[in-house]
């Protein structure tokens, strides 16, 4: 008897008992399913978490700092620092180079506190207040923020100093009236009474949650109105060091940078390599400092290999219940071998083998452990599905703030639903291997006697 013939005897005899088979299947249906949904919750939340990283900066951030090297607090007390110890300009240059196609920026960030920004062609409107940055092209990204009109800043912006700025949404719509600002000037006075204009060039997206948590005063603040939010107003970072420095936020260099890898690129690899080329070209004479760098990419690992350990022990634990269906698909597969004895000796009479009868019987369990595990992925992948949005509503309405993990991207693991599919199979063969060898062993006249 062939393959295709033993399982089509397997699903006559089957349909016969249809309610016991479902019983049957029960137990391995709900194992699988167990192991499905657990899988899918798991895999979902990795995806969330690696999206989420990367929508507040993303995975391929570094953030490089220069370190003290001597660990001692008095030595490091009374250490001077001289202008040669920092970073300079033109290093960054030269190591901008040397990973050109591993490094696509290098984000310097220069923080001169609030200054009165007015916008001379709305004179109905008050100067706004705004925090003055100089920085480099790739901050919007490392931010987070969108760029709504106009262009960001580029390193031609950097290399010749140009008086240009970008501008919040925000700025726009309360400075600005709500024209737009786009190569129009805009004054910037500083505490010291200094004064600079610079042309807008382009406008970016305020944070919407920073602001709705300003506007609503969470976490115990007062609220704040929208017109008095202080925004971001970005300029160029060699413009700001040379026309818009203060002696409060003046250094001789640079001791910290972000660096955006090119997509694709080994976080973890590019950061030994970038502390190695600073250690042989800016420090090699000088063992008091070394360069450190962080990357989100780190933490997110870390989190998602203490997620897999979670989920695998956990889909472990729910899969000992295949084991339970297991026994259940041998214990109904010993009884059907009992009241079908006649049937057996009747086939023996005819001529069939003992392998025969064997396969018979095992295709009848494969059958139902693999229909079982087939439905059980579909329960598994249906409860996911749920279990995420249940998940969603939840730290929607219990954790507002957390608005980039309110919507779980449901992440269906594909290696779990073939194993799962391909182990309840081996249960069927396995469990089912004792009860179509008795059946097979069975002596025909004795079958044949059997009432």
């Amino acid at each position: 008897m062939n393959l295709r013939e033993n399982l089509r005897q397997a699903v006559a005899n089957l349909r016969v008992n249809r309610m016991r088979t479902f019983l049957t299947m029960l137990g391995i249906i709900i194992g699988i399913s167990a192991v499905i949904t657990i899988t899918t919750l798991g895999s979902s939340l990795q995806k969330t978490l690696e999206l989420s990283f990367q929508s507040i900066g993303g995975t391929n951030q570094i953030q490089a700092f220069m370190q003290y090297n001597d660990v001692e607090d008095d030595e490091y007390t009374n250490f001077e620092w001289k202008d040669e110890d920092y970073i300079t300009l033109e290093d960054l240059d030269a190591f901008q180079e040397a990973f050109d196609g591993r490094v696509r920026n290098v984000i310097l960030e220069s923080v001169m506190g609030d200054a009165s920004v007015a916008f001379p062609e709305n004179t109905s409107a008050d100067p706004g207040k705004a925090s003055v940055i100089g920085t480099t092209r790739g901050y919007l990204e490392n931010h987070g923020l969108k760029l709504l009109r106009g262009r960001d800043l580029t390193a031609r912006d950097q290399s010749e100093k140009k008086a240009v700025a970008l501008v919040s949404d925000l700025f726009v719509k309360h400075v600005c009236g709500g024209t737009s600002p786009i190569g129009k000037a805009v004054d910037i006075e500083q505490s010291s009474g200094q004064v600079a204009r610079v042309y807008v060039v382009g406008v970016y997206r305020f944070d919407r949650t920073q602001l709705r948590a300003m506007t609503q005063g969470e976490e115990g603040s007062k609220p704040v109105a929208e017109k008095d939010i202080s925004t971001n107003i970005l300029l160029p970072y060699r413009f700001v060091k040379e026309n818009l420095n203060d002696e409060m936020y003046s250094e001789p260099g640079v001791s910290n940078f972000t660096i955006t890898a090119e997509p694709g690129e080994d976080v973890v690899v590019l950061q030994d390599d970038i502390k190695n080329w600073f250690a042989e070209n800016k420090w090699a004479d000088n063992g008091h400092f070394a360069l450190e760098t962080w990357s989100s990419m780190e933490d997110l690992e870390q989190i998602q290999n203490v997620l897999r350990i979670v989920t695998l022990v956990i889909a472990v634990i729910a899969a000992i219940s295949l084991l339970v269906g297991g026994v259940g698909v041998m214990n109904i597969m010993l009884v059907s071998v009992v009241e079908r004895t006649k049937e057996i000796g009747i086939r023996k009479a005819l001529g069939a083998q003992n392998k025969d009868i064997e396969r018979q019987f095992l295709s009848e369990t494969v059958f139902i452990c693999l229909i079982g595990g087939l439905l059980g992925v579909l329960l598994g992948l249906i409860l996911g599905f749920v279990g995420a949005e249940v998940g969603s509503s939840v730290i929607q309405s219990r954790m507002p703030e957390m608005e980039e993990l309110s919507h779980v991207t449901v992440h269906p693991s594909m290696p779990a639903i073939l194993v799962s599919v391909g182990f309840s199979m081996l249960t069927g063969l396995v469990f089912g291997l004792y009860p179509a060898r008795r059946a097979a062993r069975m002596s025909p006249i004795d079958a044949l006697r059997y009432e």
